[in-house]
This record gives structure tokens, sequence and C-alpha cells, in this order.
């Protein structure tokens, strides 16, 4: 599913493989998000309530969760998760925030939180 209040808001989802799912949600204006699934039982979520930000996702193997979320402005996210029952969350709150994680194996956990 994917939800876009505002203006000039754009989404890509791309997604192979079985029981896979993603949310997108941008309420602001000027918000990018890409996400790239392949494999099974893989799951997405992204925010993004103001403006200018930018979330890129991949998820390749079985059984991975991926959620980002961005309320400032101008915030930045790429995630790439390679594997099986792998967990990543990034919350960026503020302005000018960048995040870049890489996952790859089993049961790897990535939380990022910034201000």
């Amino acid at each position: 599913s994917i939800i876009q209040r505002g203006q000039s808001n754009l989404s890509v989802q791309m997604q192979d493989g079985r029981r896979t799912s993603t949310t997108i949600n941008q309420a602001g204006r000027l918000n990018d998000a890409f996400t790239n699934q392949n494999g099974r039982r893989n799951t997405t979520v992204v925010g993004q309530q103001g403006r200018g930000h930018s979330a890129t996702t991949t998820q390749a193997g079985r059984n991975n969760i991926l959620g980002v979320a961005q309320f400032g402005r101008n915030n930045n996210a790429n995630v790439d998760q390679v594997g099986r029952n792998n967990a990543v969350g990034v919350i960026q709150a503020g302005n000018g925030n960048r995040a870049t994680t890489r996952q790859s194996g089993r049961g790897n956990v990535v939380v990022i939180v910034q201000d």
C-alpha cells in the first residue's frame, strides 16, 4: 500500500517473491521512496512526514524486517538487507540526517536513532 498526501512525492515499489509487504506513507512534499524486495516474507515500512526526504531500501532473502521513519526535513536513509532474519529500524526526527546501513548474513539487528 502507498499513501501520498502533499505535493511532488515519488514512490517506486518493486517486489519479486512470495509473501512480501511494503507500506509507504509520505505526507509532506518532495519526498522520495524507492523500495526493492526479492525473496520471501520480507517486510518494509517507510514513513517520511516533512519534506525533502529520501529513502532507498533493498531486501533480498527471507524474513527480513525493515522500517524507516523520517519526520523533519531533508533526511536520507539507505538500507540494504541480504540474507535471513535481519532487522533494521531507522528514525530521524530532525533535519539533514543521513543513515546508511548494509546487512548480510543471518540474525543481524541494526537500530539507528538521530535527532
